[in-house]
């Protein structure tokens, strides 16, 4: 098996220079996502996909696409928010290991808002909702 086919979502980048960077190149090996963060002052749009479903960062317009619904980030200075966490699971009774999940947080972060969604394989996605006022609000209260 493939470590396309073992991730399920794999990411793509688009820059405003017109190139681009799939986490994959043609022979399977993985790109690293170090490639993306070297030109992150260029990066317009990233995307997570498994080939049928497309979540699509969009920095420019500020909006984060998902097959369900659209989310749409204010403020300046829009930043990627990119990370991948995976999960062993054992099974009950066996103590056999099962493939690790893994799950994909994207979304986007501004001087004064911040969305991420939760993408799992076979499971779809949950969004996640920042109030940037929020975080800011609960560190000025731990000082006082």
């Amino acid at each position: 098996m493939s470590r396309k086919n073992e991730l399920v979502f794999y990411w793509k980048a688009f820059f405003s220079d017109s190139s681009s960077i799939e986490q994959f190149d043609k022979k399977d090996n993985e790109v690293l996502f170090k490639e993306v963060l070297d030109k992150m002052n260029l990066l317009e749009t990233f995307i997570i996909t498994d080939d049928n479903e497309e979540y699509v960062v969009d920095l420019v317009d500020k909006t984060i696409e998902t097959p369900y619904k659209t989310y749409t980030v204010v403020g300046k200075n829009p930043e990627l928010i990119y990370f991948r966490r995976n999960s062993v699971r054992l099974e009950i009774g066996t103590g056999k290991s099962l493939p690790p999940s893994v799950v994909h947080h994207v979304g986007i972060k501004t001087d004064s808002d911040e969305k991420k969604v939760e993408i799992f394989p076979g499971q779809g996605m949950k969004p996640k909702e920042v109030k940037f006022n929020d975080i800011k609000k609960k560190k000025i209260s731990k000082l006082n």
